[in-house]
């Protein structure tokens, strides 16, 4: 098995495992070195490595930079078209030799941990190789000069393409272990290679000693700190510890866009006939459509089994003779992550399991067929995100597809789960885990996406190559959707706040199209004591307040706040009573200044929080008031202030490529304390609350809404 087939197809190994990468957020992050390396040479040898993350929307950005390019120096780029470029040129400029590398576009996807090594002796063409993932990539050599390329130079900036750091085009990405030193290495020489990227598919622990440049980059406080002997580089703007690592096993995906995009398979090879099969994938399905993720179809005996997410999750099968099994489940929502595990042994009705997003719902399941008949998997070709019986093809994202002929007891032990990183397995890792090699363990990465890593063969991919997916090991924010305006909320009855005069809040909200109501959450017993309201026909936000006696401490209307509908709107708040300047209102990423004149109320005393009686989120009073027609996600309230005026405290809540981060399975992870609202709505429980306080109870049955996409 090559290392292409295992490197990106993995998992979150352990909770134990923490991410060793950076993040830069596309909009003044970059590290810098303003002067030159020490010791530093020019040369017609070197080697390149670093492993990198790009986003969608990310294109241009240069992974390395040498001052300036154009008259002398090199730089490493990846572009929006998904290919990799390398320039580099001879002291005093082009007319005395240069290297131009470029590469064909799709070589790497979105979304997803890659590694790069380019190696090259400007003395010899024989002598030059590009690797990506492992594998050797054919690239166009525009330019081959047997000349010293002019390393030595005064700056030296990565992540950026400004020569001198400064106003350019930013990367919005992560990156880790990036090396050059003046030594070529064959690539083609496997040991040569796992000098940087180990048998695994992992940064490697016997980087080469002493080159120029060796940036580990395992965390944002050391992004600059130098491991060669060139000397450190400064960080520019405030980066962040990236989410996840290259050093972490990382589930992938890739876009299908519902035209034509799916994988196929004639008939999987060695597969048998049987009573028994496990299915595990991980889909994100568009709001409209039928959105078929997993196929077979006989079109001799019109013989079809499918699985598709509509407005419930319907998987079937048959044989010739009409229909073995089918079963339902209602409560799954389109744009959404799933991360699906499914057993049976048609023999007995005891065997038979569903898991989605690690919690076991076979009890909610409608089992509508269930006989005991074989399913002629030996003659089913397979389709992955497509269909051949006009079910529609899926919209959305698949990842980490597995399928093999027997059953699994996933009430005693799931291989498709972390329980402790909270996480879908990997295929890759399932294979590791169980020794057993299934038909289809298909990782899905969208340069070769129909790289199967089990025993029946490899899928072709049809209107490929595919956009990559942002994968199930990352972080996904949950929602409550309340579509029945005036009746749905949540509703936490007997709380027990503690009244204080500081606060943090953080909610994100998206309003459905004509939503009228309020996006509120609020502290209450038989009036407000405190609450928080974005009000849906307003660009405002109010924020009031009460004492313990209830006398009104606080009250106040922040305009400028431009909400929109159907899209995600991020709200990060917080004050404190004893300092009106203190009060800190950033929304989608801008800081919206608070006047003086904005508080017609601001009294420097406490809010009687631990008088509430009830505490709603979605609707502005426990007995009256306006409702939102829209979702809710991810709302965390605790009782310590955090100056969001300082990007390093909002980096903690929202990273820096847009997503939510994830707060710890507490909500501990931005202050080290257990906040006392932290509403992460999993669909299995939409009122949990894994704060302190007591859970939600959802009150005229909201459903669960989409994850959130920054936009």
């Amino acid at each position: 098995m090559t290392i292409e087939k295992k490197l990106l197809g993995t998992n979150p190994v352990s909770g134990e495992i923490l991410p060793e990468a950076v993040s830069f957020d596309g909009t003044n992050d970059n590290l810098i070195k303003s002067s030159d390396l020490t010791n530093n040479i020019n040369s017609k040898t070197f080697t390149f490595s670093a492993w990198f993350y790009v986003t969608a929307e990310d294109s241009g950005q240069h992974m390395y930079l040498y001052d300036s390019y154009y008259n002398s120096g090199m730089y490493v780029q990846f572009d929006g078209n998904r290919k990799v470029q390398c320039l580099g040129v001879a002291q005093g400029g082009t007319g005395n030799g240069y290297l131009s590398i470029e590469s064909p576009i799709n070589v790497f996807v979105a979304e997803t941990w890659q590694h790069i090594i380019i190696s090259v002796d400007m003395a010899n063409t024989s002598n030059r190789y590009v690797y990506i993932n492992d594998q050797s990539i054919s690239v166009t050599w525009n330019s081959y000069s047997n000349a010293e390329i002019g390393f030595a130079q005064t700056v030296h900036a990565i992540g950026t393409n400004s020569p001198t750091g400064g106003a350019g085009t930013r990367s919005k990405s992560r990156l880790a272990h990036v090396f050059l030193d003046y030594t070529y290495r064959d690539l083609s020489t496997t040991s040569n290679r796992r000098l940087f990227i180990d048998a695994d598919g992992k940064p490697s622990s016997t980087i080469p000693s002493s080159p120029v440049l060796y940036l580990p980059m395992k965390d944002a406080a050391t992004a600059g700190s130098n491991s060669g002997t060139g000397g450190d580089f400064t960080a520019v703007g405030v980066l962040a510890t990236a989410e996840r690592g290259p050093n972490q096993d990382n589930c992938s995906a890739s876009t299908f866009t519902g035209s034509a995009d799916y994988l196929s398979r004639s008939l999987m090879s060695g597969a048998s006939d049987s009573k028994t099969f496990t299915y595990a994938g991980v889909i994100r399905t568009a709001t409209a459509g039928n959105n078929s993720f997993f196929e077979m179809y006989n079109t001799s005996t019109s013989a079809i089994s499918y699985m598709v997410v509509s407005s419930v999750l319907t998987v079937v099968m048959e044989d010739a003779s009409g229909t073995v099994l089918r079963f339902t489940y209602s409560n799954v929502q389109k744009d959404q992550s799933l991360a699906l595990a499914f057993s049976v042994d048609l023999t007995d009705a005891n065997k038979r399991h569903v898991v989605i997003n690690g919690v076991d719902v076979t009890s909610l399941i409608n089992w509508s067929v269930y006989i005991n008949r074989t399913i002629p998997f030996s003659t089913y070709p397979v389709r992955v995100g497509g269909d051949t019986a006009a079910f529609g093809y899926l919209t959305g994202s698949v990842g980490e597809t597995y399928f093999n002929t027997v059953y699994t007891d996933l009430s005693a032990d799931n291989p498709f789960w972390d329980s402790d990183a909270n996480r879908p397995n990997s295929v890759r890792k399932v294979i590791a885990d169980t020794s057993v090699t299934p038909l289809i363990a298909l990782p899905i990465i969208g340069s070769d996406a129909g790289n199967n890593l089990g025993s029946g063969g490899d899928f072709t991919v049809n209107s490929g190559p595919y956009t990559g997916a942002r994968g199930g090991s990352e972080f996904w924010a949950r929602s409550v959707k309340f579509s029945n305006a005036e009746t749905q909320y949540l509703n936490m009855t007997s709380p027990s706040a503690t009244s204080g005069k500081t606060f943090t809040l953080v909610m994100l909200i998206n309003h459905s199209t004509g939503d009228n109501g309020e996006a509120t959450i609020a502290f209450s017993n038989s009036s407000n004591i405190v609450y928080f309201t974005v009000e849906s026909n307003t660009s405002n936000i109010k924020i009031f307040g009460r004492n313990s006696s209830g006398s009104t401490i606080l009250s106040g209307q922040i305009d400028g706040i431009s909400r929109r509908q159907n899209q995600w709107d991020i709200y990060l708040i917080s004050g404190d009573m004893t300092n009106a300047s203190k009060f800190k209102i950033y929304f989608n990423g801008v800081n919206k200044s608070i006047a003086s004149g904005d508080w017609s109320t601001f009294t420097n005393d406490t809010l009687g929080l631990a008088s509430s009686t009830h505490v709603n989120i979605g609707r502005s009073n426990a007995t009256s008031g306006q409702f939102l027609t829209g979702e809710i996600g991810n709302v965390y309230f605790s009782n310590e202030y955090t100056d969001f005026s300082q990007e390093v405290n909002r980096n903690k809540f929202i990273d820096q490529l847009g997503f939510p981060a994830d707060l710890g399975a507490d909500g501990s992870n931005p202050s080290g304390n257990q906040p006392y609202i932290y509403a992460t709505m999993p669909s299995s429980n939409l009122g949990k609350n894994a704060g302190s306080g007591p859970d939600f109870t959802p009150v005229a049955s909201p459903i669960a809404g989409e994850d959130f996409i920054p936009s």
